[in-house]
């Protein structure tokens, strides 16, 4: 402990944790921290006013805690303390730092209505096939979790028994279910015609363009969109393949979403053309996850 806490002024045991130094500087309240570091009545960042912000560490997490930016002659300076600051945090275990991190997990209820409900989809398939260790009548653990607080997490049970599910694998499956979410979201809209494919024979290539995203002057839109999207090109016998294969899945209500996370043809046949190319080479990974929780699942979208 006193590796991480370096320069801890141990003598002075008012707070709660009993740390009131780090790293040779006071620890403040929030609300002081941000009186001494922002400037009064204006929308920009102060040099002198975050200068004296890095002598002091305030004693809660605030993700944008230098809203109004960073000069650049402090840039290596903030860089440094806010390196110190997170660890500080990390250390006291805060509940809001606790929450933050808590955001890339499965069990988030943020997550709840997001991708057709498949975060919930992974959840009860792997409570159900493997076991945690937690009793099962404990609310805590129930999906969406309601602790919302890593540092509180009732799953961090990392090195007890390898079939336990762990946190960390709560945070694999949460982007397990953003990669397949992302890919079922795209097939959705190729079949909406949102998605639409310009082919040019003479180059026997196929452009995939999003015409929400894509600023054509003939797509009439009620909000304009500022965006540095471009378009997509395909080979042309690669893209009309999928594409072909797609146009015969029925993807019109949640009973067809689950169709498809439990058929191995119709599940290989969204990814190939819903996932990103950095995703690709995972695609036969993926199938089989879902593929091996389908014998233990109802339809629970």
């Amino acid at each position: 402990m006193i590796d991480r806490i370096d320069k801890l002024d141990s003598s002075n045991t008012n707070k709660s944790d009993g740390v009131t130094y780090w790293k040779g500087k006071k620890i403040i309240s929030l609300e002081q921290w941000f009186k001494i570091s922002r400037p009064n009545n204006s929308s920009n960042a102060d040099t002198n006013r975050v200068k004296q912000g890095l002598e002091y560490f305030p004693n809660d997490y605030r993700e944008m805690i230098f809203l109004l930016g960073v000069p650049d002659i402090l840039v290596k300076d903030v860089n440094a303390w806010h390196k110190d600051y997170m660890n500080l945090m990390d250390y006291m275990q805060n509940q809001n730092l606790g929450k933050r991190k808590c955001r890339d997990c499965l069990l988030n209820p943020n997550n709840e209505g997001s991708y057709f409900g498949l975060y919930k989809f992974i959840a009860n398939a792997i409570v159900t096939t493997k076991p945690t260790g937690i009793d099962a009548n404990d609310k805590t653990t129930s999906y969406p979790c309601n602790i919302i607080n890593f540092y509180s997490c009732p799953y961090n049970t990392e090195g007890k028994n390898e079939e336990t599910i762990t946190r960390k694998d709560l945070f694999s499956l949460n982007k397990v279910a953003e990669i397949v979410g992302r890919a079922l979201s795209k097939a959705l809209d190729i079949k909406g015609t949102r998605i639409i494919y310009k082919i040019n024979f003479e180059s026997n290539k196929v452009q995939e363009i999003d015409t929400f995203l894509y600023k054509d002057p003939n797509i009439k839109r009620v909000v304009e969109i500022k965006s540095t999207y471009k378009p997509v090109d395909h080979k042309f016998n690669e893209i009309m393949e999928r594409i072909e294969k797609l146009s015969v899945i029925t993807m019109k209500d949640l009973d067809d979403i689950f169709t498809i996370l439990t058929d191995r043809q119709k599940l290989d046949a969204i990814l190939e053309i819903g996932l990103d190319r950095r995703c690709l080479a995972h695609k036969e990974k993926l199938v089989e996850f879902f593929i091996s929780i389908k014998s233990t699942l109802e339809n629970k979208i």
